[in-house]
Parts: C-alpha cells; structure tokens; sequence
C-alpha cells in the first residue's frame, strides 16, 4: 500500500509485462478462486508435475484480414460493440487502426491481438454510476463474459484438445475519492464500468503472462462496450520440457531475476507457474511456449531518511517489478525472451530498455 509520502513506480525488467492482463492487485480488482489457487499452488508445489508438452503459437490472419473481419462481424450489430457508419483507417507497421463515430478498432501484426472501444457508449452511461459497494460480483462478470465471447469472439477465442477458458480477474473504473472543496468531504467512490478477464489453461495448467488473455468491458447496465484479446491458437510442439521442482524453481528466480529477491529491502508478493506467453508484441512463432513463472516483487527504496525515520510509511519509493523466470530444466532458446536469453549468457537489459543482442549459449 502506498501513503501520503510514499512514491510509487513500476518497473517491467526488459519485458513490458506490467499490464491489465497481468496484476489485479490494484484498487477495485479481485482475483477469481481459480487464480487465487493456481498462485497458491505455484508458491508450494512450482508446477506441481514433471514435465508438460511444449506448444507452438499458430500465425494469424495477418492485421489486415483481422480487420476486415471484425469490420463485417458488427457492421450490423445492434448492441454498443458495433462498426456501422463512417468510419477512417489508418494502417501503421505493427497495427491498423480504425476509427467511428464514438468507436475505435486496432488490430495488431498477425491478427491474433484485438482491441475495441465504444467510448461514446460509455460516456452514454456515465449516469449509470452507481457506489462502489454495489459493483458486479465476479459471478455477473463471468456470466457475461462468456455469454458475450460464446456470442461474438467464439470463432477466433478458440479452444485446442484438452484446453479451457478459465476466469482470471476483475477490474473496476472508479470515479470519485477527491475532495470537492477545501475542508469538504471526499466525493463517494462510484463504480462506472467493469471489466472480466479470462486466460486459458492446458491439461490443467495455466498460461501466464500477456498472451492466451481476452476481457470485457461492461457497463452498469451489463451492456458490453469493449474488449481485448491476444489469443493465438496452440498446436503441440512436438516434444516434452521436463521442469524443475519447488526448491530449484527459487535457486533459478535469484540466478535470472531482475532484482536481488532476497535482499533485506525485496519482497516477492506474488508467485504464479505454468506456461508463459510473452504475447503478440513479443511472441515469436518459431519458438516454443514454455514453462515459466512470474515473479512480482516490490523493492522499498528510502530516499528521504530523516522523514522515514519519523514515519515508516514515509519518504521512500515503492519499485515493482515482474520479472517471467524460464523454469524447464532445459531452456529452449529464445531470443525475444530476456530471461530466457539471460540463461543462456546475454545481459537482462535494464527495465524499459532495448532487448539485448543475441549472445552464444553458456554451457548449463
């Protein structure tokens, strides 16, 4: 938690990592049961099995037939999520970016990455707002989300053998907290608009990081008025990664991380093991989605001693960092993974940086 003195800043250790997709410990989320376990388990057990089989990210249509293809499917549509009426096309080297009247669509490189917004339907219904106590229950948001993706994404959120749609978080738009007037009391925290975001899982075992992620936007009113996805479909790799256990899952989380994790000012407030999907931005289809871990941790820095030392919740900064630790007992090459690379002899780049040049395997 930060104070009234306390700085706050995140860090993404060379991996761009700190998005909706990835941290529900932020102001009005909640985890569902299922993430809440799986963070559980990953904590006592890592990955709780020996070895899982390696799966490959099939290409997709490509940006340009991804939007041609939304473009058609809500041209017609009579809800918020729509696409009538004039609209411009702006065509960029990683995205295509349509936009509408009150509505905008971008779909990114090979068309597996998808975000729409109606925000003129959500300014409609900014009357809606209602207190935040009495937000949509993580069941309503699941309900809808899955009526919605059943609906209108089911031929694009699709489902290999023996892969789910598993729920993951929750995350609510808040307006209000401030004062009004100096001396007045705080305005009351009013809910505005939810969202719903689910992952997908393999025999059992969760995908972590960006990719395999689709959410929802609704409204008070349950209407929707958005949503993302980076959703590739998975095909068997063709071969096993056998994976280590709980105790050398730690040693190799000190040996990659982007931060000395068991330094007296460290601490790893979340843990969550399965396969790792850097997502569309970083995926690279010749390699191999692979086991990893996310290792969310919080360094305290003090920058102002004297006022710390009269309040400990004051004067310093608060750093959190997720850094995807590769955890198969042999990791396969891959270079648009920095860790990955890391274990493999290149240099983690510092966070926000540029991805460091492919360096020779160190001998392991």
């Amino acid at each position: 938690m930060t104070h009234a003195h306390t700085r706050y800043r995140v860090v993404t250790a060379g991996s761009g990592l700190i998005t909706l997709v990835l941290i529900s410990g932020l102001a009005s989320a909640a985890d569902f049961p299922q993430r809440v376990e799986s963070a559980n388990r990953s904590n006592r057990e890592g990955l709780s099995r020996a070895e899982i089989a390696l799966m490959k990210a099939k290409k997709g249509p490509g940006k340009d037939a991804g939007a041609e293809f939304f473009m058609k499917r809500f041209a017609q549509s009579k809800s918020q999520i729509t696409t009538a009426g004039p609209s411009n096309r702006t065509t960029k080297k990683e995205r295509i970016d349509v936009m509408g009247q009150g509505w905008g669509l971008k779909v990114y490189n090979d068309g597996t990455k998808v975000r729409y917004r109606n925000y003129g339907a959500l300014d409609s219904k900014m009357n809606l707002a209602k207190p935040a106590t009495q937000k949509m229950s993580l069941q309503q948001l699941e309900s809808l989300g899955r009526q919605f993706i059943d609906s209108h994404l089911k031929d694009v959120i699709t489902l290999g053998p023996n892969e789910s749609l598993v729920p993951h978080f929750t995350q609510h738009q808040i307006i209000g907290g401030g004062a009004t007037a100096p001396g007045a009391k705080p305005d009351e925290d009013k809910v505005v608009a939810s969202t719903v975001v689910f992952s997908r899982a393999i025999d059992g075992t969760p995908v972590v990081g960006p990719g395999s992620k689709v959410a929802v936007l609704f409204a008070n009113d349950g209407s929707p008025v958005g949503f993302d996805f980076d959703w590739p479909a998975y095909e068997p790799a063709g071969k096993t990664q056998k994976l280590l256990d709980r105790a050398n899952i730690q040693k190799r989380m000190q040996q990659l991380a982007s931060v000395k994790l068991d330094a007296p000012n460290v601490k790893v407030q979340r843990l969550e093991c399965g396969y790792y999907d850097a997502g569309n931005k970083k995926r690279n289809p010749s390699n191999p989605i692979q086991a990893g871990c996310l290792v969310q941790s919080v360094t305290r820095e003090i920058v102002d001693p004297a006022l710390n030392s009269k309040d400990p919740n004051s004067g310093h900064i608060l750093q959190a960092t997720i850094d995807p630790i590769p955890v198969g007992v042999t990791v396969e090459p891959d270079a648009s993974w920095p860790h990955a690379a890391k274990f493999h002899g290149a240099q983690l780049p510092r966070a926000g940086g540029p991805a460091p040049a492919p360096q020779p395997p160190a001998t392991r």
